[in-house]
């Protein structure tokens, strides 16, 4: 049974190959982008048949220009990047062009991220540069420190039972005698045990390794974007275009609603206009959550770039 689905997948497969027109596996040059998609960060790319990157407005993001592979995945029905086979990553500049104002020329520089204690998804932090490599080198050093006092702590606390032992075992010999044992009993309650360290509570989401690439932090709006070689010169095929968008509505109430009678398929109402429809034979469950309302096709493009 097993040997049949497997042969009839790859049949199917094999057909799909012979009349699809989208290549396999194709060498491109793309743009790899870490976008933040209102809550945390969204991988993905935009290659030589894509001619638009969609961004979220006034927050950070994160573009770097590479040469690897690109394939079509037809059973998710999507483009997928090979970087384990090419990944050759260019140093340059990015050329930033909007209508009515002045060209302006973002430097490469290294790069980290971060989400720091607080409302997870308005603490998202990002640094560039030396920052940058300070802030991580910092996380480093916390977590050593961290593991050092835990090590620190297994010791100490060996050597607490060993002598809860040794203490235990002297008492026990000292009673069975008939002897005073208050000298040992006030030992044991002045020596405390060992509480273990804690580990920081700095970082929700620690800082990623520094890598390099284009900080995009942009208001709403449409701009232009080429890449410039290290000599002076544009890259070929790296012109896109850069849609900017805000939100159409932010912070409104949306409601999980979870009939009792079927728990497992819950429904959303997620606006004012929402229409849900019950028999009233079952009781319901509401709970509301927060929500951010975006333009949809944007939205998808942003988190995945060949969506439709």
């Amino acid at each position: 049974m097993k040997k049949t689905i497997l042969l009839t997948l790859l049949l199917i497969f094999s057909v799909f190959l012979l009349f699809s027109d989208i290549p396999i596996r194709q060498e491109q040059l793309i743009y790899s982008i870490l976008g933040f998609n209102g809550r945390d960060y969204s991988a993905t790319f935009c290659g030589e048949d894509s001619d638009t990157i969609y961004l979220i407005a006034d927050q950070n993001n994160f573009l770097s220009v590479r040469k690897t592979f690109v394939y079509y995945w037809p059973i998710t029905q999507e483009l997928k990047t090979d970087t384990r086979s090419l990944n050759i990553e260019f140093t340059g500049s990015l050329k930033l062009m909007k209508k009515d104002l002045e060209d302006e020329m973002l430097p490469i520089s290294s790069y980290t991220y971060y989400n720091v204690k607080g409302k997870y998804e308005f603490n998202w932090m990002a640094a560039t540069g030396r920052k940058a490599e300070a802030v991580f080198q910092g996380y480093q050093d916390m977590v050593k420190a961290y593991y050092f006092a835990t090590d620190e702590y297994h010791e100490k606390l060996a050597a607490y039972k060993q002598f809860m032992d040794d203490m235990t075992l002297q008492l026990t010999i000292l009673n069975a005698e008939g002897k005073d044992t208050s000298q040992q009993l006030n030992q044991l309650q002045s020596i405390p045990m060992p509480v273990p360290p804690e580990p920081s509570q700095d970082f929700i989401v620690p800082p990623v390794s520094p890598r390099n690439g284009f900080l995009l932090n942009l208001p709403e709006g449409e701009y232009n974007i080429l890449f410039v070689n290290e000599d002076g010169t544009v890259m070929e095929g790296s012109k896109k275009k850069i849609v900017v968008f805000g939100n159409k509505r932010k912070g409104t109430v949306g409601l999980e609603v979870i009939p009792g009678d079927k728990w497992t398929r819950p429904v959303e109402s997620a606006t004012p206009s929402a229409v849900l429809y019950v028999d009233g034979s079952s009781d319901l469950y509401l709970r509301s959550y927060l929500q951010n309302e975006y333009n949809d096709l944007y939205y998808e493009k942003m988190r995945r770039n060949d969506a439709r």
